[in-house]
C-alpha cells in the first residue's frame, strides 16, 4: 500500500499491483524452518501474462525473511513471461542469510 505509492513518487516509475496475485492461501510461516518455507510458498503466486510479459518489474517486499515469498513470486513472474525481476526489500531479519537466497534458488529451480 504506502510503500507501493512511496517507491512509486520517488523513482517515478509506474506501478502495477495486478502483475502477481497470490494463488492460494498460505500457511502462516511465523514458526516454520526454512525448508518448509519454501515448501509452503512453491506455486503460492502466478504472474499475469498480459501485465508481466517482457516487462522489467521491480517487486517491493516490506521485509525479507527466509526469502520463500519472494523466489516463489520472481519465479511466477518469469514463467508470466517477464523480461527481468528485481527486488527491493525495506528491512530484512535478523535471521536472514545471503547463502539462503541461493539455496532458495535450487529449491524451486
Amino acid at each position: 500500500g504506502e510503500a507501493l505509492k512511496t517507491t512509486k513518487r520517488l523513482l517515478g516509475l509506474p506501478a502495477d499491483v495486478l502483475a502477481l496475485r497470490s494463488r492460494r492461501l498460505r500457511s502462516t510461516q511465523v514458526s516454520l524452518p526454512l525448508r518448509k518455507r519454501f515448501h509452503n510458498t512453491r506455486g503460492a503466486f502466478t504472474g499475469a501474462e498480459a501485465r508481466a510479459a517482457n516487462r522489467k518489474i521491480l517487486l517491493l517486499d516490506d521485509v525479507i525473511t527466509s526469502g520463500a515469498s519472494i523466489c516463489a513470486s520472481v519465479q511466477a513472474l518469469h514463467q508470466a513471461g517477464a523480461a527481468r525481476v528485481d527486488v527491493l526489500t525495506f528491512a530484512r531479519s535478523p535471521r536472514f542469510m545471503a547463502n539462503r537466497i541461493s539455496a532458495a534458488l535450487d529449491a524451486h529451480a
